[in-house]
């Protein structure tokens, strides 16, 4: 049960940032379709092909190309999730596990700075459960690396943003 201090604190977050949102100039506001045009998003998996039990990094890069400062709420504490996915079902590649705290989260982009997020991974699984195998190597074959990005845009509305790139294990 929430108290009222709580319900408090989330309102006033809700509001601040909505306020944020409306205050943001319309070349900067995520819209609901896309993302700023100002700000390059480049996703890169290196390398593209391994072995089994190799090491491979997933590398999210966002640079601000325009003059003007870019804000982008998130409903969670990370900017982006990083994922490994085979016929659309998420596969627990080592290093694709991540945790993000369910809380509005403001990021800031500078004029002209860039901002890279780097994920080091293996082509081995995670047990998730007692009876799997913890660093049993990846079945061979062609999956997707993914980043999700997910932003509030205008009126709070959640929009997400996927970026794939392969990845073959052989």
């Amino acid at each position: 049960m929430y108290s009222r201090r709580t319900h408090s604190s989330v309102v006033l977050a809700l509001t601040v940032a909505t306020a944020a949102c409306r205050r943001a100039p319309i070349d900067t506001q995520p819209t609901p379709e896309e993302w700023p045009d100002s700000l390059r998003v480049a996703f890169t998996v290196a390398p593209a092909a391994v072995r089994q039990h190799d090491a491979f990094t997933a590398r999210l890069t966002l640079s601000n190309t325009s003059h003007d400062t870019i804000r982008v709420v998130t409903p969670d504490s990370c900017l982006a999730i990083p994922s490994v996915l085979r016929d659309g079902k998420r596969v627990p590649f080592k290093g694709s596990s991540w945790g993000c705290y369910q809380a509005i989260t403001f990021h800031k982009f500078p004029p002209g700075k860039m901002r890279s997020l780097r994920w080091d991974m293996r082509a081995e699984l995670y047990s998730g459960q007692p009876s799997d195998v913890d660093g049993a190597p990846a079945p061979k074959g062609t999956y997707a690396v993914q980043a999700r990005l997910a932003i509030y845009g205008t009126g709070m509305v959640t929009h997400e943003h996927t970026i794939k790139r392969p990845l073959r294990v052989r």
